[in-house]
């Protein structure tokens, strides 16, 4: 039997499954644009965390020293002796990011204040596609700003990005390319009838379908390709996982076992460049007290452990975290012990080698746009100097545009 008989029967005894994976990423072999700052580089991570809702910025990174703070938040503001300092600033983190703090104060992270855009919008949807794609101009464009980064890398394969939640978001579209996603390693797994008279009939469809392709014929051939990195992929997370025993205790949280997954995938060394993971939902209307309290906790925590997973594991090196989140939310507190949509927000980075302290302006309480914090950083200047310093690629190409970039990496 030939190998082109023999990966078309592979193919076939897998099509009952497709649907299990999802969008196929087709054209993995990718061209690399032109670098300002030479070929990427091919060994560093990014791992990119939304705190989906749109998260309090005031009260993570709290202006405890300014008395415009305590004012307008008679209720939700957090005492300055229970505020985390940082360093001898006048700002300092949430009582319960203990975690974090800790690596702060080694120098591992790097807090950007004040970050946004101009005549910000406040629905949810609107400002993720926003960020996501990186133009607030033409947030309907259909590639994402980590999606157009991760095809200008020399050789793409179908791990080099991949989405640790449950749905792929718009940041990591490309033109040619999908990433999976992986909710958790369980999920990640072809599925076919158990029942062998629905897997026959189902199969004998696949083949009457596909079967008579002729060999060379490009969408078969194209497809063929996809599925079988599709299947090596399956076979790879799961070796990953099985292989990897961390040491950490990680969280039994979602955030805290996405992050547990991100150490394994980048420990197992499979090319993965880009991971996204999701945590929320941090839309605080009511009952913001506890409820920030629970979801800051957990997250500090996953941080934390990824971060000690990654120095035992011998990857602290490669990796950064880049943290934002939509919006922040309002200056003053309202009627039901909450907050409501507002605009700028700080950002976090942390790895081993981010420039660590506070970067950016904290903007004024009391100078505000209707109610709102005022930008005070763009956040294209953060993804431009992720891009280009981080990762290696050229961010103008990337982003469209030029953005100054911070100095966020020693």
């Amino acid at each position: 039997m030939s190998n082109i008989e023999l990966n078309r029967r592979r193919f076939l005894q897998s099509m009952g499954a497709l649907t299990a994976y999802g969008s196929l990423p087709l054209g993995l072999a990718r061209h690399a644009h032109a670098q300002d700052s030479g070929s990427p580089a091919t060994d560093r991570v990014l791992v990119v965390v939304h705190l989906d809702g749109g998260c309090d910025g005031i009260n993570t990174v709290i202006p405890f020293a300014d008395p415009a703070y305590a004012a307008a938040r008679p209720t939700l503001a957090i005492a300055s002796a229970e505020v985390l300092k940082l360093d001898a600033t006048d700002v300092g983190l949430h009582p319960a990011m203990t975690g974090l703090h800790a690596w702060y104060s080694q120098g591992h992270v790097a807090i950007v204040n004040g970050v946004g855009y101009p005549d910000f919008n406040q629905s949810h949807f609107s400002a993720e596609d926003i960020y996501w794609t990186a133009s607030p101009e033409n947030p309907n464009q259909p590639t994402g700003w980590l999606g157009r980064g991760l095809e200008a890398m020399p050789t793409l394969t179908t791990l080099s990005g991949a989405c640790l939640q449950s749905r792929v978001p718009k940041s990591m579209a490309a033109v040619s390319y999908t990433p999976p996603a992986i909710p958790e390693p369980d999920s990640y797994l072809f599925q076919t009838p158990t029942n062998a008279t629905e897997r026959a009939a189902q199969l004998a469809a696949a083949e009457a379908i596909f079967g008579q392709a002729p060999a060379g014929e490009v969408l078969f051939d194209g497809l063929l390709a996809a599925d079988i990195a599709a299947m090596d992929s399956v076979e790879d997370v799961q070796a990953a996982v099985a292989a990897y025993a961390s040491p950490v205790a990680y969280g039994d949280d979602d955030f805290g076992q996405a992050m547990k997954l991100a150490g394994q995938l980048i420990h197992a060394d499979l090319g993965v460049r880009v991971l996204t993971v999701s945590q929320g939902s941090y839309d605080t209307h009511a009952n913001q007290a506890v409820m920030l309290d629970g979801l800051l906790t957990a997250f500090s925590d996953g941080i934390d452990k990824f971060m000690q997973d990654a120095v035992t594991g011998g990857f602290a090196h490669r990796v950064t975290v880049l943290v934002w989140t939509e919006f922040g939310r309002r200056v003053a507190e309202n009627a039901s012990g909450g907050t409501d949509h507002g605009s700028s927000a700080p950002m976090f980075l942390i790895g081993a080698g981010v420039r660590g302290g506070l970067h950016g302006n904290y903007p004024s309480l009391t100078d505000l746009d209707n109610g709102n914090l005022r930008m005070t950083t763009d956040f294209r200047g953060v993804y431009a100097s992720v891009l280009q310093d981080w990762l290696g690629y050229d961010a103008d190409t990337i982003l469209g545009g030029t953005w100054t970039r911070l100095p966020l990496f020693a």
